[in-house]
């Protein structure tokens, strides 16, 4: 399942202090029964702007996956150290990435990597992601499920 419009106002804390991601309501499921993954709808998914990567706003549903909801959220974290929303895959590809003074250099390579434009070049899966996420000291134990 990709949940497609991850974003701040879709993350929420629970009495216990952990973080719960809402509204599923644009999310795809996705057959993985045949040897190519396909969605199980061609309709193009709704997004949010500054936090769907290219092949979402451009309606690519053949080219949505995980690499497409981690895009969404290094978005959100960029929007966490930097206080706006991040602009649209084709600003970020033009004018680059908005300063990140209070994020250490592996987090803003982090973010960086999980938000480049072309999908092959995005961090692929929740694995990779957590792993490079404990990889910074400032950073301890990131539960990403």
């Amino acid at each position: 399942v990709s949940h497609l419009d991850i974003k701040p106002g879709n993350i929420m804390i629970d009495k216990n202090d952990r973080l719960v991601l809402i509204d599923f309501g644009a999310s795809k499921l996705f057959n993985s029964s045949s040897e190519n993954k396909t969605m199980m709808t061609s309709n193009r998914p709704p997004f949010t702007p500054g936090y769907a990567p290219i092949e979402q706003e451009n309606g690519n549903v053949e080219d949505i996956g995980p690499h497409s909801d981690i895009y969404a959220l290094g978005a959100t974290l960029l929007y966490m150290y930097t206080g706006h929303n991040p602009g649209t895959p084709y600003q970020l590809f033009e004018s680059g990435f908005s300063d990140m003074p209070n994020a250490s250099p592996l987090m803003q390579s982090t973010i960086k990597k999980a938000m480049a434009f072309w999908r092959k070049d995005r961090i692929q899966s929740v694995a990779e992601f957590r792993t490079m996420l404990n990889g910074d000291d400032a950073v301890t134990q990131i539960e990403l499920s």
